[in-house]
């Protein structure tokens, strides 16, 4: 990991309009997958992952310094990428879980190489919610070219999409939906998220 860490630096950070002094600082929420591509189904949660993100539509931040509005990729890359041009996120962050032959579990985050911004996001989501549920800190997993090592295939569109729109994007994978004993409910998950977004 440190190696991975390291390698951050030998790409120059994209540059972009930094939010991170505006207020209300504006916080993009999007749901993973849509309703034709619905994305892993949890049997412990009767859900896939589309379905169990829905509870972020509900989702409110009371407070008068951050701002959350959530998305759908419902029509498309596209259509997404011009309402968050309009929109002006300070950073995204798109929701999944993971499945891994029901004996996997833990928390991990997925960031491109070479973008810091995004990646200490990252780091701090993964820290935050493995300390809070007493789960397994999987790290960030790193996403850029095959040629230096890295996984260009999971993750890699939707990061460089939503990096069109902000100057800061991760892709959290909270739990494994196939482990029982990994899954959490959603009001747990919103009261952390809560936590999490108001102290970013």
């Amino acid at each position: 990991m440190f190696e991975c860490v390291k390698n951050l630096f030998k790409k120059k950070p994209r540059q972009g309009i930094d939010y991170r002094n505006e207020r209300p600082r504006k916080i993009a929420l999007i749901i993973g997958h849509s309703e034709q591509s619905t994305g892993a189904l949890s049997r412990p949660l009767g859900s896939t992952e589309y379905e169990y993100y829905q509870f972020l539509r509900d989702f409110k931040i009371v407070n008068p310094n951050v701002q959350t509005q959530v998305f759908d990729r419902n029509k498309g890359w596209s259509s997404l990428v011009e309402k968050l041009k309009i929109y002006k996120p300070y950073a995204t962050i798109e929701f999944h879980f993971n499945i891994g032959g029901g004996r996997a579990h833990g928390v991990e985050c997925l960031s491109k190489i070479g973008d810091l911004k995004s990646y200490e996001i990252a780091d701090q989501m993964c820290l935050s919610y493995s300390q809070k549920f007493n789960k397994q800190n999987r790290g960030v997993r790193l996403v850029g070219p095959r040629s230096q090592g890295y996984n260009k295939g999971r993750g890699h569109n939707n990061l460089y999409q939503a990096r069109k729109a902000a100057p800061r994007s991760v892709l959290f994978e909270a739990f494994f939906g196939d482990n029982s004993n990994d899954v959490i409910t959603t009001d747990q998950y919103s009261m952390w998220l809560d936590y999490f977004i108001e102290n970013l």
